[in-house]
């Protein structure tokens, strides 16, 4: 029997994502933000401008965060405890998703999980045409070899923010990791979020070098 993961991944705009139960295994719900380091002013959707930054400052302007918001239990009585992140640098395009894509089923398959029904929003690094072929290819592979994740992907309707359980988490999480009285450095702001969240601060993923 696949056992069905529902993860909705996603990135810098809120992704929202909520699903009653499937097949008995749990679900996920996930968004992304998008933090300012210098004043810790979490974000939703688009860059968080900072005016203290300045040319030549080694922290970037915004960090993008891609995340997973677990869900066990029943719909009626859900547990929301287990978060995943993994920061970007630079900014989210199709190259970033397919590594966060591929770093979840390597989580999922090391949890003896076959299946993840991705719920997620229609950001341009979703729909992408080289997001959708690996997908595709993914699945093929893990039908040829049987063994990994398979990837069911799902699309929330536009302009659905509200659908997703995990804005919450960001408000308070906003709430949570900023400094009103000091500057925080990138690596602070990240480690505060992931701290917040109880998970790891894994690698950030990044495009390869050219």
């Amino acid at each position: 029997m696949i056992k069905y993961i529902l993860i909705d991944k996603n990135k810098y705009n809120y992704g929202r994502s909520f699903v009653k139960e499937a097949c008995g295994e749990g679900k996920a719900e996930t968004g992304g933000f998008c933090i300012s380091p210098r004043n810790g002013v979490l974000v939703s959707g688009g860059y968080a401008k900072k005016p203290t930054w300045k040319k030549g400052d080694p922290d970037p302007k915004a960090l993008a965060c891609y995340g997973v918001l677990w869900q066990e239990g029943t719909y009626d009585d859900p547990v929301r405890d287990q978060m995943w992140l993994r920061f970007v640098t630079g900014r989210p395009v199709s190259d970033i998703t397919t590594q966060f894509l591929d770093w979840c089923c390597t989580q999922l398959q090391a949890q003896g999980k076959t299946g993840w029904l991705l719920i997620w929003d229609n950001a341009s690094w979703h729909l992408s045409k080289q997001v959708r072929t690996w997908i595709r290819e993914h699945n093929l592979q893990v039908k040829q070899e049987n063994t990994g994740v398979r990837i069911l992907p799902l699309f929330l309707p536009t302009k659905s923010p509200w659908l997703n359980p995990i804005e919450p988490k960001w408000a308070h999480g906003k709430r949570a990791v900023v400094e009103p009285n000091a500057f925080l450095s990138a690596h602070q702001l990240a480690e505060r979020v992931c701290a917040y969240f109880r998970c790891s601060h894994e690698t950030h993923l990044s495009l390869p070098a050219a």
